[in-house]
């Protein structure tokens, strides 16, 4: 069976990364005003954008997060265009699609126990 090499798909590391971990695009430990990544490594810590999401030491709440909704669907629009490519045929030989088969008709079923039992 042949292997297909993936590339990864470049993204940015986090939105409230410091602008110089994003430009060497490694994980930014996110301290301000300077990150400790650009601190440690002795390299001028750029800041961070002040248009950028701010950093709260709460989690969100339940109305930020229905605020967020409205950017969520603009955001799954967006991906939506994207093409995405096809997953590889897999070609099985005989034994291996029996073995396939029984996994999914003897094993799996017994793994995932009785749904509809009572707890």
């Amino acid at each position: 069976m042949a292997t297909i090499a993936r590339k990864k798909t470049w993204r940015p590391t986090s939105q409230t990364s410091s602008l110089t971990c994003r430009i060497r695009r490694v994980k930014c430990a996110e301290e301000r005003p300077a990150c400790l990544r650009c601190s440690k490594t002795g390299r001028k810590c750029d800041g961070y954008d002040s248009d950028g999401p701010e950093m709260s030491s709460s989690p969100p709440t339940r109305r930020d997060s229905e605020a967020s909704s409205s950017t969520d669907s603009s955001i799954v629009s967006l991906t939506t265009s994207i093409v995405e490519m096809p997953s590889p045929v897999i070609e099985w030989d005989e034994e291996e699609r029996r073995s396939v088969n029984f996994f999914i008709t003897k094993t799996a079923p017994k793994l995932a126990g009785n749904l509809e039992s009572k707890f």
